[in-house]
């Protein structure tokens, strides 16, 4: 599961880091209003995919380990991927012929032709992609996984730097370059299903895979509201400029999707693999203290470092954006933890508890939004998403607590979050401005948290000896 994870994480981080060149390239070739329409178009990517998907990627990856016969395994792969096809095809052609119509009633000032309808498409073929995606991560073939994965952003980046810069075609060249890296890859997932699909159609398999789905689309929707639905209220109760700059400080503390993106990637086949083995319960309980540990690492690093790279990356009319880094840095934090209890749900087939627990959250988001921020704008957007994630994870801790899954330990997830409270306390009370000595301090302070950790006792004797050896090979 490490050497897993780590391909995971080193595959988004490489994708994600080449993205972040194109922050300056955006910020410095859009306006703020311009960066609003991007960010719009990337939420509506973000909402179809999942939607028209149906939540058929999860009923993939949670069946696939139930087949003992590898012919009938490709056929319930087949007809998952043909139905896909035929009912994404459909909802893109009418979302394309009524478009001008149904978006500019959801939309104030982002016009359908070109940006929207050449969205809808892009997330036409990113669906057809997600089938492929969720194969080849239960089969746990992470290179190939990674390149499909990560390959796609990494294009984009290849064709933005032509289309927005050389071909000087700004936000339109932003857009076009995200639906051709989506396109050129189309075969290669056609290709990777074909390899692990046969052409069939078997109704009982879809209606068992649609019970175990459905569910999860208020859920993946769910997910959609907490990060990205904020952008649409601010689009039509604030305005664009707003709206581009609360999406960088957003999308650089979204550095902490790295690692749990690519830890949870890793984890969810493996416990699926593992959950039945006697010693299950201490061993998944183990791990629920790792991948807390991680989460609150890369998010405090996330929060004492992010700003600076507004400074460095952005034009000064984007620095603005350090205001909504605290809150959104504490919703990714809730978030991570939402990641263990979750999965245990996912293990036990309890799709609705799921579905439940982050509609709650979604809800709670959705109207705080449309209360506070006509009044208060992005910095309100930011805390009610902080807010429904711990609702969130409050929820989906208190449905997983009966199943019994894992052997929790507590005492030492309590020291880690502890710390973390008081790393995010001391950053608050340090200046924002771009100074060398809050710089130092905040660096100073990343730094101690190993040694913090272990003043409090988070250690046990055989992490202790662990790190004794790794410290005397580094000496």
């Amino acid at each position: 599961m490490v050497r897993l994870s780590l391909v995971y994480v080193v595959g988004d981080a490489l994708s994600k880091g080449i993205a972040f060149l194109l922050i300056p390239i955006y910020t410095r070739n859009m306006t703020p209003a311009e960066y609003g329409i991007w960010a719009i178009c990337l939420t509506v990517v973000a909402f179809l995919t999942p939607l028209v998907s149906l939540g058929l990627t999860g009923a993939v990856t949670r069946y696939y380990v139930d087949f003992d016969n590898e012919q009938e395994r490709k056929k319930f792969i087949g007809t998952v991927f043909l139905f896909l096809v035929v009912i994404g095809g459909t909802v893109m052609v009418i979302l394309d012929r009524t478009g001008d119509v149904l978006f500019a009633a959801i939309f104030r000032d982002v016009p359908f032709h070109p940006y929207l309808r050449l969205t809808l498409w892009t997330s036409y073929f990113t669906l057809l992609g997600t089938i492929p995606i969720a194969v080849l991560r239960i089969q746990e073939k992470a290179v190939t996984y990674s390149f499909l994965m990560y390959g796609t952003s990494i294009l984009k980046v290849v064709l933005a730097v032509y289309l927005v810069v050389v071909a000087q075609r700004g936000l339109l060249g932003a857009v076009e370059g995200m639906f051709w890296a989506t396109a050129i890859f189309l075969p290669i997932y056609i290709g990777v299903v074909l390899r692990n699909a046969t052409v069939g159609w078997k109704s009982a398999w879809m209606l068992q895979a649609l019970a175990f789905s459905l569910p999860l689309v208020p859920h993946t929707l769910a997910h959609w509201a907490l990060r990205l639905s904020d952008r649409i209220i601010l689009e039509r109760f604030a305005n664009l400029g707003e709206l581009g700059i609360y999406s960088l400080g957003y999308q650089i503390i979204g550095i902490v999707s790295i690692v749990l993106t690519g830890m949870n990637n890793a984890w969810v086949p493996f416990l699926l693999k593992n959950y039945t083995r006697p010693d299950a319960k201490a061993f998944i309980g183990r791990l629920s203290t790792y991948f807390v540990l991680v989460t609150v690492i890369i998010t405090i690093g996330a929060l004492l470092f992010g700003r600076y790279l507004v400074y460095i990356f952005a034009d000064p009319e984007y620095y603005s954006a350090v205001t909504v880094m605290f809150p959104v840095a504490l919703g990714h934090l809730f978030l991570g933890l939402y990641f263990v209890p979750v999965n245990y749900l996912f293990i036990a087939k309890r799709t609705r508890g799921i579905a439940l627990a982050t509609g709650t959250g979604a809800v709670v988001n959705v109207l705080a939004n449309l209360w506070l921020v006509p009044r208060y704008g992005m910095v309100a957007a930011a805390w009610n998403t902080a807010l429904a994630y711990l609702i969130m994870f409050a929820a989906v801790t208190m449905m997983a607590r009966p199943l019994r899954v894992a052997t929790i330990e507590r005492q030492r997830v309590v020291l880690v979050l502890l710390i973390a409270a008081g790393m995010m306390v001391v950053d608050a009370l340090l200046s924002s401005e771009p100074l060398w000595l809050p710089f130092i301090l905040r660096a100073v302070l990343f730094v101690s948290l190993p040694l913090l950790l272990y003043v409090v006792g988070f250690y046990n004797l055989e992490e202790q000896s662990t790190l004794r050896k790794w410290m005397g090979r580094i000496s």
